[in-house]
């Protein structure tokens, strides 16, 4: 694109938006405009960054001549905006941004927009914060780090859209910003736009033609953008699919909705749904890595009930709670506050109607409450369900379906032992099989459940249509908001033509149900409170020829939602967050994995890692730390490093395929961050002993033919040694070999760095002695580059094999600069003090230039000492005053290549070589010293000790 190309798209958007400003005044001005609706192709926006960016290479800085193209160049990276660093970002999208650019300069040409187009202006404490990033932000309308969060808020608000989508822009706006949780600054000032919220909604449910308050092709994008999201685009998918397909309304026995309580309820119902009622405790038994089973009690939530009834939580603050089970250590009642409580494990089984939790001091008011929650339920057998992840939940009816996996549990092991296989369980007074039910039950195995007092029954597969409630189990507990409409999913697994229904008591409602697999059943709005709700199936025509084929009951908690107070988190809550947001164990070991955690400040909190192979049958459990919350990502890396200095290739980590990450809390109890197993086709695993241990590699879906394997020894790092395959896959014996092993394929890589676990009595181990004859003959700079970019990249078996490959990445940088600036160079480097005098900075800008004048050297010292005044990176006050004094040509890259060659190797693009192929050496290694003077300067803080 050349310059009258710039003019042209100028001068047409200048037209588009004076149009665009027209249309929204006549419109009343209640949506501004924004950049984004510019009318630019994607082939356009590029080119337009590329010929900005030329431009601006060419005016030397940022003019007004083309500020129409600057808004909307800087929107397209607002619109692409992650939450962080949007000018280095916008730097590498705009190459000559980092030389010229004026950040200030580009506010006031925003500014101008806003005021010349009726433009959007940010406001807010985020825009206050951040006042030269908000404007091009806030006129993307939905960056895209914002547009996974738009579509959860939807999610989560789908079950009312069929209410709001023909009403105002505005109250479909406020219907989503009440559907939105933990948000972050800017997500709640983008929300308070309810009509433009309102729009983009309505846009993507409905997905009309029909007249829009934002620009047709800008609203497009957006509704296109949010439906490539995965995530994104199921929550919409959702959401769409309960938008449009009808709803079975469900009524009560009285014929009225079950969306509304009326006073022509029985006594009964009303009693029921005005007071609030704590969901029940639930036992859970969980396997541990050991072999061994142990019991845990999960308290019920208390944070509904005292939103609802808030002079109970000054009691609970001042109150304590006893689990008799679990010993008798008090702990403060305030963790029941949290909307998951601190689990305990029980170390004897409860005595029939036992009290589980006890308060002290001892107040009717909580022992009442806690009577129908709390009470340990009498039987002589209990039923335990197992889920996918291995837990086993307690069953409140004593009911199970073929090919069910569950446990029964007994005071007396002789009344279950002929049912199961027997498990141990660490928990006093109690024993416990374990059964699965095949697909067809023998008679005689029915008749041994039925003597424990089990029904066998046929399944009906109920489970929350779209969103999940507050809580949900598979024995047949939930936990709602008022607010929320409960829609459920009945699917057939077996062969019925009815379905019979009734809430609370009430008389049964019939329904016939279509062909379908599925059948939507919609109870509308609850009244706060505890519900039944009893579903059965049934085959055959209605009246006496039904035949009842399955049943089951669902227990619903209802509660009014918790309020929102500002500045304080909304639940006393545990809040850990993750990115990747579904990491791998991978992700862990490699130190790709970062977490950070919210919540009580100062509350205690302490870090597992629990891995499992694919058997289940061996594991490991590793505490990271123990810490008070809140903790920063920076502290999490530091503590993961110190982890996998001695354990990132340890076979038994990198051989799991479970794991989960365990933060647990007395407030807030357990936290598990589930670590997925995706599982690299190449992975070298060790086997640690005395003499050095076993170095192995797995090969998981590569063809060998492929596979190239390579040993580089810490005494020649730069020469690598082929390994035979059929060694690295039997295991390769370290007792004689370090270094680094390199294993690569066209599809996998994986290096690692191999070292002794400890080092020799006198230390004399902690770097293996490079020979100095290895250099030589090592002259080509690609080569080097690409060795240290292999030792860079590899990863350490413990904390000495860092140090050494530190140790080896120093040597090889040094050769690197040997060959580009001469031994002279990096001997007077190396000569230079760590607190250089006038005298010593003298001697090394001599040696910049060795046979050439002083004034390269001297004008960069000058630029290095007025700094701080020119806010110039060292990177562009190196490119500046080397093509003041004609080294490059005006637009060459050899400048930036100079200042990675000096600074970091591992920046260097593999088509370095090319441009290093056209450069004067003599030049070049002027540059490089030039860049190395630079990075002294900053390391040893010339003439700067007195600032």
């Amino acid at each position: 694109m050349n310059f009258n190309s710039l003019l042209e798209i100028e001068t047409r958007l200048r037209d588009h938006f004076r149009s665009l400003a027209l249309s929204k005044k006549h419109d009343g001005g209640s949506i501004p405009s924004f950049a984004l609706e510019h009318p630019l192709t994607e082939t356009e926006r590029r080119a337009l960054g590329q010929a900005l960016s030329e431009q601006l290479g060419r005016d030397r800085g940022l003019t007004q001549r083309f500020w129409l193209s600057w808004v909307v160049h800087a929107t397209e990276q607002g619109y692409e905006f992650a939450g962080l660093q949007y000018w280095p970002t916008f730097a590498k999208r705009t190459p000559n941004w980092e030389r010229f650019g004026d950040s200030a300069m580009l506010r006031k040409l925003f500014e101008r927009f806003a005021s010349e187009f009726l433009g959007v202006r940010p406001r807010g404490v985020w825009a206050t914060h951040y006042s030269y990033i908000s404007w091009p932000v806030t006129n993307a309308i939905v960056p895209k780090d914002l547009q996974v969060r738009l579509a959860e808020s939807i999610y989560h608000a789908r079950n009312q859209l069929r209410h709001f989508i023909g009403r105002s822009h505005e109250s479909l706006g406020e219907l989503i910003r009440e559907h939105s949780y933990y948000c972050s600054t800017r997500y709640k000032h983008f929300l308070e736009q309810t009509a433009l919220v309102g729009q983009v909604v309505h846009a993507l449910i409905q997905q009309d033609n029909g007249p829009t308050l934002i620009q047709a092709n800008a609203l497009k994008r957006i509704v296109e953008d949010i439906s490539t999201r995965a995530q994104a685009r199921e929550w919409l998918s959702d959401a769409r699919s309960s938008y449009q397909r009808a709803k079975i309304r469900l009524v009560s026995h009285d014929k009225s909705s079950l969306d509304d309580a009326t006073t022509d309820d029985p006594p009964d119902r009303r009693a029921r749904s005005s007071i609030p009622r704590l969901q029940s405790f639930q036992i859970i038994v969980r396997r541990t890595v050991d072999g061994f089973h142990k019991v845990w009690l999960a308290p019920p939530s208390f944070q509904g009930l005292c939103d609802e009834h808030p002079s109970l939580r000054a009691i609970l603050d001042k109150s304590c709670i006893t689990i008799g089970c679990h010993g008798e250590r008090s702990s403060p009642a305030r963790s029941l506050l949290s909307p998951a409580p601190r689990e305990w494990t029980l170390s004897r089984w409860p005595t029939d109607g036992e009290a589980l939790i006890a308060f002290e001091p001892q107040l009717p008011i909580l022992e009442s409450i806690l009577t129908g929650s709390c009470k340990f339920p009498s039987a002589t057998i209990w039923l335990f369900v197992v889920h996918a992840d291995g837990s086993a939940t307690l069953c409140r009816d004593p009911v199970v379906h073929s090919d069910d996996t569950f446990l029964i549990a007994s005071r007396d092991h002789r009344m279950i032992a002929a049912i199961g296989t027997p498990i141990d369980v660490q928990c006093d007074g109690v024993a416990m099989v374990k059964v699965t039910m095949p697909t067809t039950a023998s008679s005689e195995m029915i008749i041994q459940l039925k003597a424990l007092g089990i029904g066998v029954r046929r399944r009906i597969d109920i489970a929350p249509a779209g969103l999940y409630p507050r809580r949900w189990s598979q024995t047949g507990e939930s936990e709602w908001l008022t607010s929320e409409s409960v829609t459920l999913a009945v699917k057939r697994e077996h062969e019925f033509s009815l379905l019979g229904l009734g809430l609370d008591g009430g008389s049964e409602q019939q329904l016939k149900l279509t062909d379908a697999e599925t059948a939507l059943i919609s109870l509308g709005h609850l009244t706060a409170g505890s519900h039944t709700l009893c579903v059965n199936a049934y085959s055959g025509e209605v009246g006496l020829l039904m035949r009842r084929e399955a049943h089951t009951s669902l227990h619903l908690l209802v509660r009014t939602p918790s309020p929102w107070v500002p500045s304080r988190i909304s639940t006393e809550e545990l809040i850990v967050t993750a990115s990747p947001e579904d990491p791998s164990i991978d992700d862990l070991l490699s130190g790709r994995l970062t977490v950070s955690a919210d919540g009580l400040p100062a509350t205690q909190i302490r870090c597992r890692l629990i891995l499992t192979d694919d058997r289940g049958d061996r594991g490991v459990e590793s505490e990271l730390f123990t810490t008070t919350i809140p903790f920063t990502e920076a502290f999490w890396s530091q503590h993961l490093d110190t982890f996998l200095s001695d354990h990132a290739i340890d076979r038994e980590f990198v051989s799991m395929t479970e794991g989960c990450l365990e933060f647990e809390s007395a407030l807030f109890g357990v936290h598990r961050m589930a670590l997925a197993a995706r599982v690299q086709p190449l992975r070298w695993m060790l086997d640690r002993d005395r003499n050095g241990g076993t170095l192995t590699l797995t090969n998981e879906g590569v063809g060998e033919e492929t596979i190239a394997l390579e040993h580089y020894p810490f005494a020649s790092p730069l020469v690598g040694q082929p390994v035979d395959l059929r060694s690295a896959l039997s295991g390769i014996n370290l007792a004689e070999q370090r270094g680094l092993f390199v294993a690569r394929s066209s599809t996998a890589y994986q290096a690692v760095v191999i070292s002794p676990s400890q080092p020799g009595g006198d230390f004399s181990t902690l770097a293996d002695p490079i020979d100095r004859h290895c250099w030589d003959g090592q002259n080509d700079l690609v080569t080097v580059v690409e060795r240290y970019k292999l030792w860079s990249q590899a990863r350490a078996s413990n904390a000495l094999a860092r140090l050494r490959q530190y140790h080896v990445l120093g040597a090889i940088l040094r050769h690197a600069h040997s060959l580009v600036c001469g031994d002279s160079w990096v001997a007077a480097e190396e000569e230079l003090p760590n607190a250089p005098s006038d005298k010593d900075w003298d001697q090394l800008e001599r040696a910049v230039e060795p046979n050439g004048p002083l004034s390269y050297a001297i004008s960069l010292g000058k630029a290095w000492s007025t700094q701080q005044q020119s806010h110039e990176s060292l990177e562009q006050m190196h490119h500046r005053i080397s093509l003041a004094y004609k080294l490059v040509p005006k637009h060459s890259a050899t400048t930036t290549i100079a200042w990675q060659v000096a600074d970091d190797v591992t920046e260097l693009s593999p088509e370095f070589a090319l441009t290093l192929a056209s450069t004067e050496p003599k030049a070049f290694a002027t540059l490089v010293r030039g860049a190395r003077l630079l990075h002294l300067f900053a390391d040893r803080r010339r003439g700067k000790d007195d600032d």
